[in-house]
């Protein structure tokens, strides 16, 4: 199973036809329908701009499964931020792909969200990836911030058999700042998240993926 994560945020203007909870929507992008959920907070204003998270899901899989395997619902019910949930596209609904550019399937044929994809690490027998640390240094170097970063091992308090460490990379532009959280030990789960089924291997639990990116998000608020 190969799921590829990512994960951006941004300021909504509020829409008086968002009420809480689960929506189903739909777009036209070059001629071709795209569909998406929408979690709208339980304690959402509509009169306020409310953040909104987009979460991409990885490749094999759809908006609805990615929706089970995050839990950021919970997170935005918790902190009142909007989760938007986009579907790739392909000829299966429950195993749909993104363009990385040279990945996967009937959408790299087309035009779709752009992933970027290179040599690294073999996730699939046929295709190569950009390695985690080429893809860092990619946005350290665009936004000009410190080449090493402060390293923080994190305590071990799960004793689950990993370890979580954070690097940060500061001193870029307008205060901003890339940040790392390795996991050692860990299998291809959400941090912070029980692994839907056994074989994706061990879920961290010294960490929670979905605190420490609001955290992050909240402190580099969009102007």
């Amino acid at each position: 199973m190969f799921l590829p994560l990512a994960l951006l945020t941004f300021m909504a203007a509020s829409d008086n036809q968002l009420i809480p909870g689960d929506q189903t929507r739909s777009l036209e992008v070059d001629k071709r329908p795209r569909t998406y959920l929408v979690h709208i907070p339980l304690k959402h204003d509509p009169k306020k701009p409310t953040p909104v998270v987009l979460i991409f899901h990885g490749g094999g899989s759809n908006a609805e499964q990615m929706v089970r395997f995050c839990g950021l619902n919970e997170t935005a019910d918790k902190q009142g931020f909007i989760v938007v949930y986009p579907n790739g596209t392909g000829r299966l609904t429950n195993a749909l792909t993104w363009n990385d550019g040279n990945c996967c399937g009937s959408p790299c044929k087309t035009r779709s969200m752009t992933w970027p994809s290179g040599k690294g690490k073999k996730n699939l027998p046929s295709i190569n990836f950009y390695s985690v640390e080429y893809s860092i240094r990619a946005w350290v170097k665009a936004n000009g911030y410190k080449v090493e970063p402060a390293t923080v091992k994190l305590p071990d308090k799960a004793n689950d058999g990993t370890t979580a460490t954070i690097k940060t990379y500061g001193g870029g532009k307008d205060g901003a700042e890339v940040v790392l959280v390795v996991i050692e030990g860990g299998g291809h789960t959400w941090p912070g998240r029980q692994p839907l089924v056994r074989f994706l291997g061990k879920s961290t639990q010294n960490v929670s993926a979905n605190d420490l990116m609001w955290e992050f998000f909240e402190k580099h608020r969009m102007k």
